[in-house]
């Protein structure tokens, strides 16, 4: 038996991972210049040849070498090459051990344990959908696999880091299981460009048009978040008002989802810099270019300007909009006839749970130097129990700021924009609530003015405000469930992917929400929360003997089963394949 100083230097080993496992290849450098005409040394594709295999996909463990290598280097042949991390600096080795004699004898078998409850729920919701479909068409199967793969990842674990997702896809049933690096992830994340999203979101919204998974007129929230970043690298990157409450740089995302569903139907990454505002001449003119189905874009107050609404018009586009309550002076008017309406005791609806006002008027706008006047829907809303709660904030707010004042604590923005609201500044410049600014703001406390160019009715304009809650449930799955609040990447290219995969993952996660909603609406929810669905869904799993494919299931409890049921599943008596097929 050859012993370890009897071992000759290994030769020059490199590894080439697939999906299975990993292949060992020897290679042989050769001198060449460079373009400086400088000798460097480069490997010869001529001289590559595989030597060995690692049963490991990502690369890492002992190396069972072919026969015919062997035979050129017997003294290998009692011993254990093995890929490791160096235990000092963590830098990649070969390590070699000596083989003892029960490993010549008799070898351990090699199973594999895959979870794949979740993922059997996400492979039956993306078949009705057109995504993959045009995902499949936009970047190629074996790029589309990895984007599902990874946006599974990302719905189905909290923290979603990089560096914890090859153990996720050699333990789960996934299009692609490939176990990855956070470089070679980072790489993936840097193929993804701008005009290959755009072709996307295109063929997407035409695939939804014609297979009528919309409707016409659909009601879509639209409203934008913010993350924050250390990189100094990201040119979206920029100091502005930071929604997080962060003294750091952010990114802006906008987002359009559709309030039936909960599923995001389009996202736009600008500058930080940029208030919500400005944003929406330029999301007008990227929609317009996408050609997407006719829709109403449901707004917040931080989206009203006349500008705004003028784009809109321009470019054929629907709206629903409220109107800051600073900045009614365009529509007293109406909530003056809305007042007397509602003081004689008319209005009320049931449904909104609001009194309701309607009126029609005109709005003038310009576009390319022509006026124009058109139709211009007013809804004046009016709550008792939203002007109670109102006042209780600003007398919260008030006693707040008096402790502020008194421990010498800066107030935050929330805070200042109350003082701007609420005070007058004293002779030493400290502010002081001020009586005749509380009851010039609180004339119309309890008010809410939405406008619109297409929707008349006052309930639907006030159901779709109301629905627009969806687009902030998106926002707080993205930044609790998925820890997006920082980007993880430090360039523009790996930006623009990561971004386009967490899209991706929200709209997994949104539908199963959406799956479980419907459920609790019945009364037949087995779950009260979806992380709690999902814990129940992954915890199905199975263990497989490599050598001949055989699958044993661990037990199913009747709560894994209920999970399954809700979208309309049964437990595989025969267990899963080795990859999840979203293509069938």
């Amino acid at each position: 038996m050859a012993v370890l100083e009897d071992i000759k230097e290994l030769p020059r080993f490199y590894v080439l991972k697939s999906k299975k496992c990993a292949y060992v290849r020897t290679y042989r450098n050769v001198r060449k210049k460079d373009s400086k005409g400088k000798s460097v040394a480069v490997k010869d594709p001529g001289s590559c040849k595989t030597v060995g295999r690692i049963s490991d996909p990502g690369g890492f463990g002992p190396v069972s070498f072919t026969p015919e290598f062997l035979e050129e280097r017997p003294d290998l042949t009692h011993v254990n090459v093995i890929r490791c991390h160096d235990g000092k600096d963590g830098a990649l080795a070969w390590k070699i051990t000596p083989k003892m004699p029960e490993d010549t004898i008799r070898r351990p078998k090699s199973f594999t344990y895959t979870r794949f409850g979740a993922v059997l729920a996400f492979v039956k919701i993306l078949k009705k959908d057109p995504a993959v479909r045009v995902l499949t068409k936009t970047f190629g199967r074996n790029r589309a696999s990895f984007m599902i793969s990874y946006a599974m990842y990302l719905a189905l674990c909290p923290e979603g880091r990089p560096a914890g997702y090859a153990r996720f896809a050699s333990e789960t049933w996934l299009p692609d299981r490939s176990a990855l690096s956070p470089s070679q992830i980072c790489r993936n994340f840097q193929g993804i460009t701008e005009a290959e999203i755009a072709g996307f979101f295109s063929d997407y919204m035409q695939e939804l048009s014609a297979s009528r998974k919309m409707q016409h007129r659909r009601f879509w929230a639209l409203d934008s978040t913010s993350e924050s970043t250390y990189s100094r690298n990201l040119s979206l990157a920029s100091r502005g008002r930071n929604k997080q409450g962060e003294a750091l740089p952010q990114i802006n995302i906008v987002l359009l989802t559709d309030e039936r569903t909960g599923v995001p139907v389009f996202y736009q990454a600008y500058d930080g810099s940029v208030p919500d505002v400005a944003t929406v001449g330029g999301l007008c003119r990227r929609i317009k270019l996408l050609q997407p189905l006719s829709f109403v874009a449901v707004m917040d107050r931080g989206y009203y300007s006349h500008e705004n609404l003028a784009d809109f018009y321009h470019y054929g586009l629907h709206f629903v909009c409220c109107v800051p309550r600073g900045r009614t002076s365009l529509f007293n008017d109406a909530i003056s006839r809305a007042e007397l309406k509602f003081l004689k005791g008319f209005g009320f609806d049931t449904v909104c749970k609001r009194f309701c006002y309607g009126e029609n008027r005109e709005f003038e706008y310009s576009s390319d130097g022509v006026s124009y006047k058109t139709a211009l829907h007013v809804h004046v809303y009016f709550s008792e129990k939203v002007l109670a709660d109102e006042r209780e904030e600003i007398m919260y707010k008030k006693s707040k700021l008096s402790g502020l004042l008194r421990s010498g604590v800066t107030p935050d923005q929330g805070m200042k924009d109350f003082i701007s609201d609420f005070c007058d500044l004293n002779e030493y410049g400290q502010p002081v609530f001020s009586t005749k600014k509380y009851q010039e703001n609180c004339r119309y406390l309890g008010y809410l003015v939405l406008i619109s160019d297409c929707i008349e009715s006052d309930r639907a304009a006030c159901r779709a405000y109301q629905k627009r809650q969806k687009v902030e449930d998106c926002f707080r799955t993205v930044k609790d469930r998925m820890n997006c609040r920082r980007p993880g990447v430090s360039t523009d290219e790996a930006l623009c992917g990561k971004v386009f995969i967490q899209y991706l993952a929200l709209g997994l996660y949104m539908r199963l929400e959406k799956g479980l909603e419907d459920a609790r609406d019945s009364g037949g929810a087995p779950c009260n929360s979806l992380a709690q669905l999902l814990g129940e869904l992954n915890a199905i799993s199975q263990l497989t003997l490599d050598t001949s494919d055989q699958s044993v299931l661990n037990p199913v409890s009747a709560m894994q089963r209920k999970c399954l049921a809700l979208y309309d599943l049964t437990v595989p008596e025969n267990g899963v394949p080795y990859e999840a097929d979203v293509w069938g």
